[in-house]
């Protein structure tokens, strides 16, 4: 089947952290390496912490967002963006109808094949939006990219192992990983030869939960730091003095990964799924959210019951074995190709 040279695509990634920018990235890298370029559309007010230029490179489009826009305004710069770039694809992370709604206004503008990054949600934001209908209406495909599947659509819907913004081969090994974790920090260069388990504290989310998280790092470093590497993974700087020697600002963390005994984190997409791809053990927080289910991604045995319990499981922590491999499929790749494939519209259904 033959192709329609030069596919652009428009890519909507709106939310307030990061993880739908971290997973268009994904895709947007497997996309250039099939001659795709891309436009990518965000607003998290957490973009200026994140080299994402450097990301997209030189080939693609970045239009960043102020986050205070409202759902109309926001409608507005998409229907700008349609009629300027006329894409070939037009791909939504996670809100068919768009973060405000903005989207189910633009929908008759849309000229090419739409698809939809389904995400897990949460029934009642589908059920109250009727979102099973709008899907199957204004979508063309639907690419679940690991999880189970919460809408029930007539729309053509693909399955893929998680989105990762690296490939298993551009990943350090594990010892260059963990070197490259312990020398990072302001902690005495002599810790770079330590044979103790390297715990990673990854302290995202909204500012209040960051601030959580550097605080349990805080308690950690007094309570075990004697028997553990503890670095503490975050955008922001934290107050404490004591975190900050053992603060990493790295961006993305995924390459680093490997290096990691084991990890402390949310529930978000991108933690379970990177987590899962390296296998590092993970203890998690569920967070609450308006639409994500952060309690369904975790298993029984990575969920907290209490702080005491996590200094316990902390002390615990064996050195993983630094000769073995990491091996992981990247969804992005075999959605790029699906997402090509797509036959152009003439006209919207």
């Amino acid at each position: 089947m033959s192709l329609e040279p030069r596919q652009h695509w428009l890519i909507y990634a709106l939310g307030g952290g990061l993880g739908h920018v971290t997973r268009a990235t994904g895709l947007i890298r497997s996309a250039n390496q099939a001659g795709v370029t891309c436009t990518l559309m965000v607003n998290s007010p957490l973009l200026p912490l994140v080299p994402l230029a450097d990301e997209l490179g030189s080939s693609n489009t970045l239009m960043a967002l102020d986050h205070r826009l409202d759902g109309p305004a926001v409608g507005r710069c998409v229907h700008e963006l349609l009629q300027a770039i006329q894409p070939t694809r037009f791909v939504v992370d996670t809100f068919p109808r768009g973060l405000g709604g903005e989207l189910a206004e633009v929908a008759s503008e849309i000229r090419c094949p739409s698809v939809l990054i389904h995400r897990d949600l949460n029934p009642q934001y589908v059920q109250e939006f009727r979102l099973n209908e709008y899907v199957s209406k204004h979508f063309d495909l639907v690419l679940v990219p690991g999880e189970q599947a919460t809408l029930q659509t007539i729309v053509p819907t693909i399955e893929t192992t998680h989105w990762l913004i690296r490939d298993a081969q551009e990943l350090l090994s594990p010892s260059q990983a963990r070197l490259a974790l312990l020398s990072q920090s302001s902690v005495s260069s002599a810790m770079t030869h330590s044979e103790r388990p390297l715990v990673l504290v990854m302290a995202t989310g909204q500012p209040h939960e960051i601030r959580e998280m550097h605080e349990l790092a805080e308690h950690l470093m007094a309570a075990v730091g004697d028997c553990v590497e503890l670095r503490v993974g975050s955008l922001v700087e934290p107050q404490s003095l004591f975190v900050r020697r053992c603060w990493l600002p790295t961006s993305p963390l995924l390459p680093l990964l490997p290096g990691v005994d084991l990890l402390i984190g949310a529930g978000g997409y991108n933690t379970i799924a990177e987590a899962r791809a390296v296998g590092v053990p993970l203890i998690g927080f569920a967070r609450q959210r308006l639409y994500d289910r952060q309690a369904r991604r975790l298993h029984s045995d990575e969920c907290l019951a209490n702080v005491d319990d996590l200094v316990d499981r902390v002390r615990s922590a064996r050195r993983r074995d630094a000769a073995r491999s990491v091996q992981f499929v990247n969804g992005t790749h075999s959605a790029t190709d699906a997402i090509m494939k797509l036959q152009p519209l003439a006209t919207r259904r």
